[in-house]
C-alpha cells in the first residue's frame, strides 16, 4: 500500500474517495467498516479509504463505537473465529419534510379510500400501484400477518408501508413456505423469537414506475429461550419473475 500524497500519477478522486472529500465534511468522520481494533497485528490495512465510509461522528464515536469496542469483544469470548460482514445501505440526501397526508388525521389505521382529503400518493405507495402492474407482482408482506396473534395486530401487517413488491412465484413459493414451515420449526423451544426482515432495491419498479421492485428478499431472526439467544438463522431469496425456486438459508446453533 502506499500513501495518497505518493502516488503522483493519474487522478485516483475520479474512481474512489480521497482525504479531501473527508476534510471538506463537516461532522462526518471516517467510518471503518473492518475496525482496526478488530485487527492484529495487520492494523494498517483498515486505514484504506476503500474500507471507510462517510459516518456521524455522533453514530461514530458514540453507539457504533460502543458496539465495535465492547459488544464485540463481548460475543466472540469463547469463538475460535467469527466472521463478520459489515454493510451499508446507499439512500439519497432528501430534504426533511413533514410525510403527513394531513396533521390532523387521528393515529389509528384507515382504508385509503376512506381518506379524502390529501394526495397519499405522495409520499408512500398506494394500491393502485399494485392494481395495475403488468408485471405478476404481489403485495408481500415483510411482517407476515401469520407470525401475530389477534385481530389488531394481524390487521396491522396489511399497509402499505409493510409491503414491497415481490413476484409471484417467490411470493406464493419459496418464501412462502419459509414463512409457514421454516419459522415455524425453527422457533420450537423459542420463548422469544427476534426477527428482521428487508428488501435489497432492484433495478425496476412497477409498471407506472414509482414503486421499486426488490432484487432481493431477506430476514434473519435470533431465537431466545430464558432470556439467553440460544439458535439463528437467516435466509435471503432473489426477486425475480422466473428463478424463485430456490430460497438460501443458513442456520447457526449456540
Amino acid at each position: 500500500m502506499a500513501k495518497e500524497e505518493s502516488i503522483h500519477s493519474g487522478d485516483i478522486g475520479r474512481n474512489q474517495a480521497i482525504d479531501q472529500d473527508y476534510r471538506d465534511a463537516a461532522g462526518l468522520d471516517r467510518g471503518h467498516l473492518c475496525p482496526s481494533g478488530h485487527r492484529s497485528p495487520q492494523k494498517n490495512a483498515t486505514f484504506t479509504l476503500t474500507n471507510i465510509v462517510p459516518q456521524y461522528m455522533t453514530l461514530n464515536q458514540g453507539a457504533w463505537k460502543q458496539y465495535e469496542d465492547t459488544t464485540m469483544p463481548q460475543k466472540t469470548r469463547d469463538c475460535v473465529k467469527t466472521y463478520v460482514i459489515t454493510v451499508l445501505t446507499p439512500f439519497p440526501l432528501l430534504p426533511l419534510v413533514n410525510k403527513l397526508v394531513n396533521i390532523d388525521f387521528g393515529k389509528e389505521m384507515a382504508e385509503e379510500s376512506s381518506i379524502k382529503s390529501g394526495n397519499i400518493g405522495q409520499n408512500q405507495a398506494i394500491d393502485e400501484d399494485y392494481s395495475t402492474a403488468l408485471m405478476p407482482v404481489d403485495r408481500g408482506h415483510l411482517c407476515p400477518s401469520s407470525h401475530l396473534s389477534g385481530q389488531h395486530s394481524t390487521r396491522a401487517t396489511f399497509t402499505l408501508t409493510n409491503i414491497v413488491p415481490q413476484y409471484r412465484t417467490l411470493n406464493q413459493g419459496a418464501w412462502s413456505n419459509y414463512e409457514g414451515y421454516t419459522m415455524r420449526e425453527n422457533t420450537q423451544g423459542c420463548d422469544t423469537t427476534y426477527v428482521i426482515t428487508g428488501a435489497v432495491p432492484g433495478n425496476t419498479n412497477t409498471t407506472n414506475g414509482r414503486v421499486n421492485i426488490p432484487s432481493h428478499i431477506w430476514s434473519a431472526a435470533c431465537c431466545v429461550s430464558k432470556n439467553e439467544p440460544i439458535k439463528a438463522w437467516g435466509a435471503i431469496a432473489e426477486n425475480q419473475i422466473h428463478n424463485n425456486l430456490k430460497l438460501f438459508c443458513r442456520f447457526l446453533g449456540s
